[in-house]
């Protein structure tokens, strides 16, 4: 089964997540196809827009809990590295990259939009980091964030674990653009035709500008650490237990 389908018009490409049936949950093999997704669009010089969604009206509800649930925590850090590693690929895609934030956008959901170049969201989007609240840190894509909305804000969605509409995103500049979620389909395109006719070479040096000014944030540096802090948390399971017991087989 096709976890991540790939398709290519002309200059743009669109990345669809297909685990419907679980929110598209972020497994191992959803992210090894993504990967193949992207070197597929590398090898295609006719593109200039990248678009991420989810099948079913939902980005991603974030890590697949289940694959994790029976690990140890340096196996689940392990996983949860590996993935990091790939979304952060999407610095290396010369197009623009755009994620689309409908329905779920948690957790690794939100955590892999933040790889992206823009977001656009519908208005009515749960948009959020629930992993305070599940008893660990995220464990990757803070860095991003902090580079997104800044500090403050950052510490604030991620301790609270609050949950924010794609209206609410859009004013503290977690998201560029809202849109009325009956008419997503429409202004995504939309979105897209406004880049399709640019010069790739003009997109991707100036892409590379803006990751060398914040190439602080971007750093792989801030992911290993979000790892390990993750290891730790995930290692007691006397507060975590309840949570994972769910999806234990």
């Amino acid at each position: 089964m096709e976890l991540v389908q790939l398709k290519i018009c002309e200059h743009i490409a669109y990345i669809t997540l297909n685990r419907p049936q679980v929110y598209n949950a972020i497994n191992s093999e959803m992210v090894k196809q993504f990967s193949s997704c992207l070197q597929k669009i590398a090898d295609v010089s006719t593109v200039r827009v990248v678009i991420t969604r989810g099948e079913g009206a939902n980005l991603s509800s974030g890590s697949d809990l289940k694959q994790i649930s029976n690990m140890s925590s340096s196996e689940a850090g392990l996983i949860e590295s590996q993935h990091a590693e790939v979304f952060r690929l999407l610095d290396k895609v010369r197009p623009i990259t755009i994620a689309v934030l409908e329905g779920y956008a948690l957790g690794g959901g939100l955590g892999l939009s933040l790889y992206h170049d823009f977001r656009i969201a519908t208005q009515n989007a749960i948009i959020g980091l629930p992993e305070v609240e599940l008893g660990w840190t995220p464990p990757w894509a803070l860095g991003r964030l902090v580079d997104i909305v800044g500090y403050s804000k950052a510490r604030w969605l991620t301790l609270s674990s609050s949950k924010l509409t794609g209206v609410e995103a859009e004013k503290i500049g977690l998201v560029d653009i809202v849109f009325p979620d009956k008419d997503i389909n429409n202004n995504i395109d939309k979105t897209a035709s406004r880049f399709a006719g640019l010069s790739i070479d003009i997109i991707t040096a100036t892409k590379q500008f803006f990751h060398q000014m914040s190439a602080n944030n971007r750093s792989k540096e801030w992911d290993n650490l979000a790892q390990k802090k993750f290891e730790l948390c995930f290692s007691d399971e006397s507060h975590i237990h309840n949570i994972l017991e769910k999806y234990r087989s």
